[in-house]
Formats: C-alpha cells, sequence, structure tokens
C-alpha cells in the first residue's frame, strides 16, 4: 500500500515543541469503548484549528513529492494534524480509511519521534501489514482508500506522527 517513503528530518526541538503543543488537553480524544484509550490529535479539530506550523513545514515538502510523479495540479494541502501516543494511555486507533471524502487521494504519515516497535499498519483483508518504511523521519505516502490501524504502544513511553492528506481540489 506504500506509494513512497523517503527520509525527512527535523530538528528535535520541533520534534519536542510539536509534543508539547500536542500533550494539551484540547487535542485530547477519550474513546468511548475505554478499551481503546486515549490520545492526542488535532484531527477532531482540524476545522476549527489551523496549525499554520506543520502546514509551512509540510506543504513544499508535499508538493515537491507529487511533483516528482507528474501531479502539480490544484491540490489542497490543508488536511494536517499532529497525534501524539502516550504508553499509559493505551491508545489503539481502529481500521479505517481516509477516504470517507471523494477528494481525499493520498494519505501521508510522517514518523518523527517512533518506538522500534511497528505500531501503524495496513489492513489487507484480516491481515495486519506492518511497513517496514516506519522508522523515526521516515515519510509514507499511500492511497486515501487504503484501510490502516495503530497497535498500542507497548515499547516505549511515547509516539508523534504528524498525519494528513492530499485532497484533489474539485
Amino acid at each position: 500500500m506504500n506509494i513512497w517513503t523517503e527520509k525527512f528530518v527535523l530538528p528535535q526541538s520541533t520534534i519536542d515543541k510539536w509534543k508539547d503543543r500536542y500533550s494539551d488537553d484540547y487535542f485530547l480524544t477519550v474513546k468511548e469503548d475505554k478499551k481503546l484509550g486515549a490520545h492526542y490529535t488535532g484531527y477532531h479539530r482540524n476545522n476549527e484549528f489551523v496549525d499554520k506550523e506543520l502546514l509551512s513545514t509540510y506543504v513544499p515538502k508535499l508538493k515537491n513529492v507529487l511533483d516528482k510523479f507528474g501531479l502539480s495540479g490544484l491540490f489542497s494541502y490543508s488536511s494536517i494534524w499532529g497525534q501524539y501516543y502516550k504508553k499509559e494511555m493505551n491508545a489503539v486507533i481502529t481500521p479505517h480509511s481516509h477516504f470517507n471524502e471523494l477528494k481525499n487521494i493520498i494519505s501521508w504519515i510522517h514518523f518523527l519521534d517512533v518506538p522500534d516497535q511497528k505500531c501503524f499498519y495496513f489492513l489487507v483483508g484480516d491481515e495486519k501489514i506492518y511497513p517496514d518504511t516506519q522508522g523515526q523521519f521516515d515519510l509514507m505516502f499511500y492511497p486515501s482508500f487504503a484501510m490502516h490501524g495503530v497497535d498500542k504502544l507497548i515499547h516505549a513511553k511515547d509516539r508523534l506522527v504528524i498525519v494528513g492528506n492530499i485532497s484533489k481540489l474539485l
């Protein structure tokens, strides 16, 4: 399901700042099913909170990657959010896709501060497939229709990823 991966290194000071920002209760999401835990995410705040720093960091990179494939048309890159997991919160992200809007064509995830444990997976039928390219600074692109999820963090105290969708302007 992985379309493209490359390393995109950011300074540790930026990662620390984003961990601090996204650990605010404003971003806390507690699952109705308590077995699924809780985590911090900007996803549910995406319509009211635009993280301009994420936009300025990622939009040039996203455009550059699309240009490599000859896709330099009219796209929106504004659907970007941070996701911060802490081990004690026991977060599990159940399988889902980002193709809930037909305009979402490519989704991406940037693994910033991640454990050796591979948490992110694609779901193909009943099989979980864990991409090898989910180490620190891996920026991975995949089709928005790809079912994916995140396992509970076991082998580290926390995990920070930045996630987004690239959407075709209709």
